[in-house]
């Protein structure tokens, strides 16, 4: 190679050289720049998240002290902020049954459904509210698409073996006891309900 190509061949790697740098820099500048409309939108994005948390903690709080109302319009403002947020619908829904408005919790949940289709939370609070409305076929309904969404949970099938136990399917409802336990040994409540379930089963067997 001669002398000539190989200065031109270093003066072009030089100039590729400084090209990425400068590039490089600016893409810097601009990830850096707080004017730049993306971290603008971040930063808002950010900000808004921050005082919905802070909206939602409100509502918590004063579902712990007991003052429903008071965490109704505190959910009330959060769903203003999120209206699709499951986070808020959820809550709001609990805050509407414990006030007495089960009409209103029962529209929250499906609302929320409509939006949430795979969440177990939302079907097993549903599911429990039906229940104690009455309308316990379709809460069945409701406790079985939750269990299969979360089968890890024993509360739920804890929950929905009470459902199935007050409908006469007793060894269903023995089963959903024993899921619950398997999941949860130290599940008190399930054995104690297991255990309940079981003796009744032998006293009706010996009264036959």
């Amino acid at each position: 190679m001669s002398a000539t190509a190989l200065v031109f061949l270093i003066g072009a790697g030089i100039m590729v050289y400084i090209a990425l740098q400068t590039l490089k820099n600016s893409d810097m500048k601009i990830a850096s720049d707080e004017s730049n409309p993306v971290n603008q939108l971040r930063q808002k994005m950010a900000e808004a998240a921050e005082a919905l948390d802070k909206v939602i903690h409100r509502a918590d709080s004063a579902m712990e002290e007991g003052k429903f109302h008071d965490a109704e319009a505190a959910l009330e403002t959060a769903l203003r902020m999120a209206p699709e947020s499951e986070m808020v619908l959820t809550r709001m829904a609990y805050v509407l049954e414990k006030q007495g408005d089960a009409k209103a919790a029962l529209a929250t949940y499906e609302q929320a459904l409509k939006i949430h289709t795979q969440s177990a939370e939302l079907y097993a609070g549903y599911a429990s509210l039906l229940k104690q409305q009455g309308e316990r076929q379709k809460a069945k309904e409701n406790y079985i698409e939750a269990v299969q969404l979360t089968p890890e949970n024993p509360l739920i099938y804890y929950n929905f073996a009470n459902l199935l136990a007050e409908l006469g399917e007793t060894d269903a409802a023995k089963e959903g006891y024993q899921y619950a336990l398997d999941i949860d040994p130290e599940f008190k409540e399930a054995r104690e309900a297991l255990s309940a379930l079981s003796m009744r089963k032998l006293e009706s067997k010996e009264e036959s």
